[in-house]
């Protein structure tokens, strides 16, 4: 990965995370990718700007603190580090040019991550490795529509909810 797009994700992520540790007591959550590069489908197969696929990180990230912020109690730390993006749908070249994403029943979206819920006494409350997909996502989205990631933040959604309620 580039290192100015690096920067730029970094800062995005250590801007949310100095927003919520700003506040006294107030529960605290990073957020960090695993080699980017590697992910499934995070970026055009097509192209080699770095810079098209930062957005989706930092889209991720954003929703994430937002939806553990409501869950979690004050003094507890969580931290989560995602090792697999594979957005819903799939490129298929054939159809136009560009690279246009194809959302089908059989490309539903998958995320791995692995995370540590530690209260505020310094107890390990909950950790572990996920892999998050769901096959039926076509027939269960609720939301925005027209968000991109919709699919994804579902997947993401139904974790936290699960996992710290």
């Amino acid at each position: 990965m580039k290192k100015r797009t690096l920067t730029s994700i970094l800062g995005a992520l250590l801007f949310g995370m100095i927003s919520l540790v700003g506040q006294s007591n107030a529960p605290v959550v990073e957020i960090t990718f695993s080699d980017p590069d590697s992910f499934t489908d995070i970026r055009s197969k097509r192209s080699s700007d770095e810079s098209d696929y930062s957005w989706i990180l930092v889209d991720l990230s954003k929703h994430l603190q937002k939806l553990v912020a409501t869950y979690l109690n004050e003094g507890d730390h969580l931290t989560v580090t995602i090792t697999d993006i594979d957005l819903a749908g799939n490129l298929e070249f054939w159809h136009a040019p560009g690279d246009p994403r194809i959302i089908r029943d059989v490309y539903p979206p998958l995320i791995r991550l692995e995370f540590k819920l530690i209260d505020q006494s310094g107890m390990v409350k909950a950790e572990g490795s996920r892999r998050l997909s769901d096959r039926n996502f076509l027939g269960k989205i609720s939301g925005n529509r027209t968000d991109p990631l919709r699919y994804e933040k579902e997947l993401l959604k139904k974790w936290v909810k699960k996992e710290l309620s």
